[in-house]
């Protein structure tokens, strides 16, 4: 092992090889850097720690009255600069000075949380208590965007009309039984899906989800149509207003004549 002048290797323990059905291992053994056991301040390295044919190692930090975590640092070839840095909290933490990648999915909070179970086009998914939930990316921009046309409003409108809003109670994952959070107004997605084309996704536990950039799209619909119908409506008022002017004009002016 080579390390920086200046730090000593010491009480490593000694152990001697073992062959056990055919396999070449070592009993449990420590190497301190920096100090004589593990229950002072330094690092330590251990394996086979928590059983005798596991293979585990484990590199212990312990700061002592200090308040450090651990470092791993990737450095140029004169080792004149870092090329990159993971930092290791006290409590677990990770930071690194570039991204963190994991082949298939991050676990969080005492894996209540996988992030990333699923990817597609503006949307990720995370798992939640067993529950999936999506994430939608709001990208807009016209460059992304092929066989651009003019949407008909009042399919939108048709269909917001005909969506059923309902009231219920929200079950989380975990629950089997009894009832969730009261929701005043809401949809079913079985049901929208028939009339919001497009809106309604699967998860990869089978449940239905309603994307709400897509809602967004039938909400604007139908709000163009009813504002067309409220402007319409503002024009008719305002005709009505002016023939009742020129009405009461000449019935005022007959009511002259009559005088």
């Amino acid at each position: 092992m080579q390390v920086d002048d200046g730090v000593n290797i010491d009480g490593v323990q000694t152990v001697a090889a073992q062959t056990v059905r055919g396999y070449t291992y070592y009993p449990a053994s420590t190497t301190y850097l920096g100090g004589s056991n593990g229950a002072s301040q330094g690092l330590h390295f251990r394996w086979n720690e928590d059983s005798t044919f596991s293979g585990a190692g484990s590199l212990i930090v312990n700061p002592g009255l200090g308040n450090g975590g651990f470092r791993m640092r990737f450095i140029n070839k004169e080792n004149t600069a870092n090329t990159g840095v993971v930092s290791f909290t006290r409590t677990g933490g990770i930071q690194a000075s570039d991204y963190i990648m994991s082949p298939n999915q991050l676990w969080s909070l005492n894996g209540r949380v996988k992030m990333f179970t699923a990817v597609a086009t503006g949307y990720l998914e995370l798992n939640i208590d067993g529950g999936s939930y999506g994430i939608n990316i709001f990208a807009s921009d016209e460059r992304l965007k092929s066989n651009i046309e003019d949407a008909d409003k009042q399919v939108a409108y048709e269909a917001v009309k005909n969506v059923r809003l309902r009231s219920f109670n929200l079950k989380t994952f975990a629950e089997t039984e009894g009832d969730g959070d009261k929701w005043e107004f809401g949809f079913i997605a079985q049901e929208a899906r028939e009339h919001l084309k497009g809106s309604v996704i699967t998860d990869k536990l089978s449940y239905l989800q309603v994307d709400p950039l897509a809602l967004c799209g039938y909400l604007i619909g139908t709000v163009q149509v009813l504002q067309d119908k409220v402007e319409a409506l503002e024009s008719k008022v305002e005709a009505t207003e002016v023939n009742i002017s020129e009405l009461l004009r000449r019935m005022k002016a007959i009511d002259g004549l009559d005088a």
